[in-house]
């Protein structure tokens, strides 16, 4: 009967351990679940806040060192029962920078920009003389924009690239020729202005000697 006794005690000890801990192994097996975060966050770089974050929220961030040092400005947050999400918005506002929530993962990535319009424009044509021959090596300037200038190439064709959307004067010049001033060019953003010019040659009156 002893020995009916102390296998019994022994099978019941082995079923009672198994049932104890078993609760816990499947209890410790389960993903994190996040109910929510609580931060105080003041005047913090970017990389202190997100090991603040990590350390709070159980989430591992992944990021470009380089990214997250050149960013300039602190970090301050406060969140009472915020989600990932929720804190990362915070943190977008401030820095620029965009983020993917994965699985007990955040993703720190350069923002998309959109581009934006160009509001500077151009002109362009070519100098042709009355022979309708081009005429290369013509001064063609801006008035008024001293750093805008360019020369006509060998086909007489220029352009005057980067230029401030607004109403302009154009200079055209060469030698032997007159000089000719177009004004009330209008230089539209995102576009270039076509601008074709004759220069008429200049009539020069000799002196008796």
């Amino acid at each position: 009967m002893n020995k009916y006794f102390k296998l019994f005690m022994n099978r019941y000890f082995k079923l009672a351990t198994y049932f104890l801990f078993v609760p816990f192994l499947l209890y410790a097996e389960k993903p994190y679940e996040q109910t929510g975060l609580t931060l105080d966050i003041k005047n913090k770089s970017l990389r202190e806040a997100i090991r603040i974050i990590e350390d709070a929220s159980g989430y591992s961030f992944v990021f470009n060192s380089e990214l997250v040092d050149n960013s300039v400005k602190t970090v301050s947050l406060t969140a009472n029962g915020s989600g990932i999400n929720e804190v990362m918005d915070g943190i977008t506002a401030q820095t620029g920078i965009a983020y993917r929530v994965g699985e007990n993962t955040v993703v720190l990535e350069k923002p998309v920009t959109t581009k934006q319009p160009s509001v500077r424009g151009s002109i362009s044509g070519i100098v042709l003389d009355e022979a309708g021959e081009p005429v290369s090596g013509a001064i063609v300037i801006v008035l008024g924009l001293p750093s805008i200038g360019t020369a006509t190439d060998a086909d007489g064709k220029y352009l005057l690239p980067d230029m401030p959307a607004k109403t302009v004067a154009v200079q055209f010049s060469f030698l032997s020729y007159e000089t000719l001033v177009v004004e009330g060019v209008k230089v539209a953003a995102g576009k270039t202005t076509p601008l074709n010019v004759v220069l008429k040659e200049a009539t020069q009156q000799l002196g008796e000697v």
